[in-house]
């Protein structure tokens, strides 16, 4: 018989995991992120809340890579003789900044919306 690991509760829940950890866990989704950190989809919910984290932002973040990394084709992809368009690389810029905006968004608690579903 295997024995699952025994959940956190709340309160060492809060106190072991701080923003950074949350942080380096955006690029999945909640229930990932969740049993990476053996915590329940509720608690990890409890914790977001607790470091005023209003929304997951996975699917946010998901979206922009996927637009960055097709941009970043096309620009590879095009003629190696000529330089890639400036407007492609302005374009490109503008998703990073906008990555870079959702992320400081989310960590000062500026996101509204539910957390995970």
């Amino acid at each position: 018989m295997v024995i699952p690991p025994q959940r956190t509760n709340y309160v060492s829940a809060t106190n072991k995991i701080d923003l950074r950890t949350l942080t380096a866990l955006y690029h999945m989704p909640l229930k990932q992120a969740a049993d990476n950190l053996n915590l329940s989809m509720t608690m990890m919910k409890r914790v977001c809340r607790y470091h005023n984290i209003k929304g997951w932002p996975y699917r946010q973040l998901h979206a922009l890579q996927r637009s960055m990394d097709r941009l970043d084709f096309i620009i590879k992809s095009k003629d190696q003789t000529k330089a890639p368009s400036s407007v492609l690389l302005s374009k490109r810029e503008a998703l990073q900044k906008k990555f870079e905006e959702v992320i400081d968004r989310v960590n000062n608690g500026n996101v509204a919306g539910r957390l995970g579903k």
